[in-house]
């Protein structure tokens, strides 16, 4: 039986537990392990804003995560944001 799951957006606090599954996540697109840049990149993402992370947590920690990058379309003159990255942990897949 799956876990229950909460969804939240992630703050300064999640950081620690991001950056694993963040460096996880480049890991699957072949990138080199890089835990350092990955905690660089999420940290300045956060505290600039320059993006939106959105974590699946459940009582054994955060699961998951997205993340939504802020975007601008000129000619219906709108805001919208692109979800690019999107990640959920081997233990966390297939449970409904």
């Amino acid at each position: 039986m799956p876990l229950p799951c909460n969804c939240r957006m992630a703050a300064l606090d999640d950081l620690d537990s991001l950056v694993n599954l963040f460096d996880q996540y480049r890991q699957f697109y072949e990138c080199a392990p890089d835990p350092v840049a990955a905690r660089a990149w999420l940290d300045t993402n956060l505290r600039l804003g320059r993006s939106v992370i959105f974590v699946a947590e459940t009582n054994a920690g955060i699961q998951g995560f997205t993340q939504l990058y802020p975007a601008l379309c000129s000619v219906d003159l709108v805001n919208y944001y692109v979800l690019y990255d999107l990640y959920v942990c081997d233990r966390a897949r297939r449970g409904g």
